[in-house]
């Protein structure tokens, strides 16, 4: 008869747990919120964190590795909607290759129009309207008063109708930030560019985000938890009259010069910046966006 063989554990031996997954399928602020929680003790010891941009196409290998490996595993997926009019990767198709038993987390689109004056739609397809307003160029003073004054810089009544379209659309949401944005943008900067936030407002949807989820009693504070300012070193600059407009306790220095500058370029018939995409271009290359740009700090009065 064979002698049995029996198997010993080294009880020394560290024992392997798998860890669990959490994907952010969102644009960049998903990736904000998983990068904040991250700081927290224990939290990528305990999970496995993966962000993927909802508003990029994918390779046909990586969708695929999508659909049949990643999406089945996941345990908490923090996602914003994407309408099934989009042509791929829609919410309904999303929730459809999960596992029933992940934990649905949906967050709002949080979009900013109306701290900056030119940094919107409606106000960068201004140009042509500009032109025809002022066939000549302005003196400084003039331009200065223009944007004081002009209904097209109307900040306050653009901040009303985006704040009612966010309230209306994070009903559908388990994350919300519009109260907070309500709350605090008159003393804090909440927002580097449209769709860049900072720290605070990072924060309060990540404190969201682990209250819903309950994956750690811990929250994240700020001057506690140093997250590092999500693009602060590449931010639109607040200007004089927008605090004015809207009851700012802050703006930023030299900010109307650059925005003065600004429409005296779009004004310079040599310039020629014609379309919205052409200004929206020259913005960028010439004035926004530049690492090395250190001169715009926060003024408090």
């Amino acid at each position: 008869m064979e002698t049995p063989t029996t198997t010993t554990t080294n009880i020394s031996s560290p024992i392997v747990v798998a860890k669990k997954r959490i994907l952010a399928f969102t644009n960049c602020q998903g990736a904000n919120v998983l990068g904040a929680i991250s700081k927290l003790s224990g939290i990528v010891e305990m999970y496995e964190l993966f962000t993927i941009e909802n508003y990029m196409p994918m390779d046909p290998e990586k969708q695929e590795w999508f659909d049949k490996e990643l999406l089945p595993t996941i345990d908490i997926l923090l996602y914003q909607h994407v309408r099934d009019t989009h042509p791929f990767n829609t919410t309904k198709d999303l929730l459809a290759k999960v596992s029933p038993h992940t934990c649905l987390v949906r967050m709002p689109y949080v979009y900013c129009n109306w701290l900056w004056l030119f940094q919107h739609a409606s106000s960068m397809n201004k140009t042509k309207e500009i032109r025809e307003l002022f066939p000549s160029p302005l003196s400084r003073e003039e331009v200065d008063q223009f944007l004081r004054e002009s209904p097209l810089f109307a900040l306050k009544e653009r901040k009303e109708i985006s704040m009612k379209i966010l309230h209306k659309k994070e009903k559908d949401c388990d994350m919300k930030c519009a109260d907070f944005i309500e709350e605090n943008f008159r003393t804090r900067r909440l927002f580097f560019s449209n769709n860049h936030m900072s720290t605070p407002l990072i924060f309060h949807l990540a404190n969201q985000f682990l209250n819903v989820t309950g994956i750690t009693p811990q929250r994240l504070q700020e001057g506690i938890h140093h997250l590092g300012e999500y693009n602060s070193d590449q931010f639109f600059p607040i200007t004089s009259y927008a605090a004015t407009q809207l009851g700012l306790q802050y703006y930023d220095e030299d900010a109307d010069d650059f925005y003065i500058q600004y429409l005296t370029d779009i004004l310079d018939p040599e310039k020629r910046l014609w379309s919205a995409e052409e200004t929206q271009k020259y913005f960028f290359e010439t004035y926004g966006y530049h690492r090395d740009r250190t001169i715009f700090t926060s003024r408090f009065y």
